[in-house]
């Protein structure tokens, strides 16, 4: 009869208590219902660059683990924590750290835990991230109340309510009502837990969260059983595993079943489902509060089979299970410092020393239960929760006071600035004045320079101008000259035809030279089309440019390469785009009086070499100039291989072709290597 007193005492005892580390656990994921979720995070993580959408892939693939499996979650937010960490973005390095103080948290491991839960809040409270500096604010606070610091988890907790309710987020208001209430409960102010399990429910509600319906159903379970209305209350907690069955809320479940287990007829039953539970936590959480009082829910379910039989091996083995389970529960407790669960396990443990014959043992753990609770739920540990609860309005009206004095002094000291003022803005209207006159001289002698400027870049761009023709112009001009000796011979002199015999030959050598080393580049590439990468010298590339177009005496050639630039490229292709670029300023320039064609070799601020060719021709309008650029169709004629394979070509050897042409002027390509 003892035993049954006792075991029902503490089954009230152990009712709230179960419904405290319920309260407990995260809310910072919602998990995936489907694997084709973390395929998806996986497959957009191997292809993901490294920046800040990588880390949130991180922290959604750690998330999905969060409930399932510990390891994964440390493993993939690590990840994103060490990616944040390099890419110094603060708000990644602050959600990973908070992430992983969470589950540190809920795996026992509390000091490690306050340590990345502080980097967290140090970070947010200097961005300004108001809906995460809640979400530190409450993590820290579960950790001392699981460490039955109940002070100074209250003072965390109505800190992070504050907040919530200025910036009025129902979820995060629900969130930190959750622990209040836990709180509350655990003071055994019966008043106070009904009215914040209700705060709880309606925002909620407002925030269609189903991690704080789960939260609010077992708050109205452990109420229930409070009053002794187990039907409602079994109705409560299996409203809640329902929940966490729908949601994926693995170790959540684990609560629900906790809780049902204690509210159950049936001890087999009840075992069954504490059982159930056992294997969640001894996967997942094994030193968590919520495992440790497990343990005591199978000490207390064993010890109650004790009584239920009569037969002598069958007792020796349910108390011998009751004080495995129950020791278990005091081993963990005094080492993770949960003095609470602690005090619960001991007064447990009194039973079955008492059934064992063990009065001495007994006696012992029975004064340390007491010592215990004394100490917990002392009134004076009561009056300063109280005391932090009413904190908030006394610290409104403080601020009201703080404000109207604020206000009177900045009266003050307005109208000794005003005063002040009027002489500065004297001082300073005399200041613009001068500024103004000092700045009109400046703009006249800039106007002056950009005029100076202006015209040396026309000087500039006619120096460097540049004029030639494909392969196939000394070609017409041999043909043109045999027909002219074989139809009229007398029409020039013996020196005249000399003189064009000479000019003649050596463009046909030029062009024998360019065809033939087309077509060892053809016959080169016959197996495999593709760019031979070596170090060019610009100069070589204009000299060969210069003997193709040596016939043409109207057009006036630059050839500028002051540096004796090198470039990295295949010398055929490019000199193919330099051919024909050239050849197409050629043709531009066929009605142009006084033609210059100029090609330029330089080297860019940033290390890059660029080749241009500038013409003097009539330009191109703004519609030619986007057709050129866009357009797939062929844009040269028989004198060159069209501009949209000069861009294939460039494309090829990693060059980039960009152009500039003012209308009637001039047009100018240019050749980014």
């Amino acid at each position: 009869m003892r035993f049954m007193v006792c075991f029902s005492c503490t089954s009230r005892f152990r009712g709230y208590y179960a419904f405290v580390m319920a309260f407990f656990f995260s809310v910072s994921f919602v998990h995936a219902q489907y694997n084709q979720f973390t395929d998806s995070l996986l497959q957009r993580i191997s292809q993901a660059a490294e920046d800040s959408n990588k880390v949130k892939y991180f922290q959604s693939l750690g998330g999905r683990y969060y409930q399932s499996s510990a390891d994964s979650f440390f493993l993939y937010t690590h990840q994103g924590l060490a990616l944040a960490r390099k890419i110094e973005w603060d708000k990644g390095i602050a959600n990973c750290s908070n992430n992983i103080g969470l589950l540190l948290s809920d795996t026992g491991n509390h000091m490690l835990a306050i340590q990345y839960l502080e980097e967290s809040l140090v970070i947010n409270r200097k961005i300004n991230a108001r809906l995460n500096i809640i979400n530190n604010l409450t993590n820290i606070g579960r950790i001392y109340f699981r460490q039955s610091n109940f002070v100074k988890s209250s003072n965390y907790f109505f800190d992070a309510l504050k907040i919530a309710e200025e910036i009025n987020n129902h979820e995060k208001i629900a969130m930190v009502g959750t622990n209040l209430t836990a709180t509350f409960l655990s003071q055994k102010n019966w008043g106070k837990v009904e009215e914040y399990a209700l705060f709880t429910i309606k925002h909620s509600e407002l925030a269609k969260a189903p991690i704080h319906s789960f939260k609010s159903f077992i708050a109205l379970g452990t109420i229930s059983a409070e009053r002794s209305d187990t039907l409602n209350a079994k109705k409560y907690f299996e409203k809640a595993l329902v929940i966490c069955r729908e949601n994926d809320f693995k170790l959540l479940s684990a609560e629900a079943l906790n809780n049902l287990a204690l509210v159950e007829k049936s001890i087999s039953s009840a075992l069954i489902l504490a059982l159930e539970a056992r294997k969640i936590y001894d996967e997942l959480t094994p030193r968590s509060l919520s495992s440790v009082m497990n343990l005591e829910a199978l000490g207390v379910l064993y010890l109650n089979r004790f009584q239920s039989t009569n037969q002598r091996d069958r007792q020796l083995e349910y108390l011998k299970k009751a004080e495995y389970y129950l020791k278990e529960k005091i081993q963990l407790c005094t080492e993770l410092k949960y003095s609470e669960a602690l005090a619960s396990g001991l007064l447990q443990l009194v039973s079955v020393m008492e059934l064992k014959g063990n009065y001495k043992l007994a006696y012992q753990y029975n004064k340390q239960y007491h010592a215990i609770t004394d100490s917990l739920f002392s009134q004076e540990n009561k009056n300063k929760i109280a005391a932090i609860e009413g904190q908030r309005e006394v610290a409104l009206r403080d601020k009201e006071i703080e404000l109207s004095k604020l206000a009177l002094s900045a009266q003050r000291k307005q109208n000794i600035g005003l005063t002040l003022g009027l002489v500065l803005v004297a001082i300073i209207g005399a200041l613009l004045y001068r500024q103004n006159q000092i700045r009109k001289k400046t703009n006249a002698e800039l106007l002056q320079l950009n005029s100076q400027l202006d015209e040396a870049n026309k000087v500039k761009a006619k120096f460097f101008a540049i004029l030639s023709h494909d392969l196939r112009s000394p070609l017409a001009r041999l043909i043109n000259f045999l027909h002219l000796q074989k139809e009229a011979p007398d029409l020039m002199t013996v020196e005249q035809t000399t003189t064009h015999q000479q000019k003649i030959v050596t463009s046909a050598e030029a062009l024998l030279e360019n065809m033939e080393m087309v077509l060892l580049w053809g016959k080169g590439q016959m197996v495999d089309f593709k760019p031979v990468m070596k170090e060019v010298r610009v100069s070589n590339l204009f000299k060969q440019l210069n003997e193709t177009f040596r016939g043409h005496e109207k057009i006036q050639f630059t050839f500028s390469d002051s540096e004796n630039l090198e470039i990295t490229t295949d010398e055929n292709y490019v000199f193919t785009i330099l051919q024909n670029l050239t050849a197409n300023a050629l043709k531009a320039l066929h009605e142009t009086v006084n033609p210059t064609i100029t090609w330029k070799a330089q080297r860019e601020s940033s290390g890059k070499i660029i080749l241009t060719i500038t013409d003097n021709g009539p330009g191109l309008s703004e519609k030619q100039k986007e057709k050129l650029l866009t357009a797939q169709e062929i844009t040269g004629s028989k004198n060159g291989f069209g501009f949209h394979i000069i861009r294939d070509l460039a494309n090829t050897i990693q060059c980039k072709i960009s152009v500039e042409s003012i209308e009637g002027r001039s047009t100018t390509f240019a050749l980014h290597f």
